[in-house]
């Protein structure tokens, strides 16, 4: 038997215990003096309404401006050279 089946058959035997347990407790209590079957309903409060306070408008306008940086320097462009291809000889 693997250790994990050795836990999981420790850990439901626990489990088991642990219902069993709880409901030896709730039997053990003494029963309710007036029991109901019906549901009682409640009334539901009216919740708060919020209201939007907006803000005054701005007496100054925002000036957007747009900046462009100078490159730093250029970009470098890679050259390739032509390199001669080994040709072998022609046989006799």
């Amino acid at each position: 038997m693997s250790v994990r089946m050795a836990l999981a058959k420790l850990s439901a035997c626990a489990a088991g215990c642990a219902v069993v347990g709880v409901c030896a407790v709730h039997v053990a209590e003494p029963a309710a003096a007036k029991t109901e079957y019906r549901k009682v309903k409640q009334i539901k409060q009216a919740k708060p309404v919020k209201r939007v306070v907006r803000q005054a408008l701005r007496k100054t306008k925002r000036i957007r401006r747009v900046t462009q940086k100078a490159p730093c320097c250029e970009p470098e462009v890679a050259v390739a050279a032509a390199v001669p291809q080994y040709v072998p000889p022609l046989p006799p």
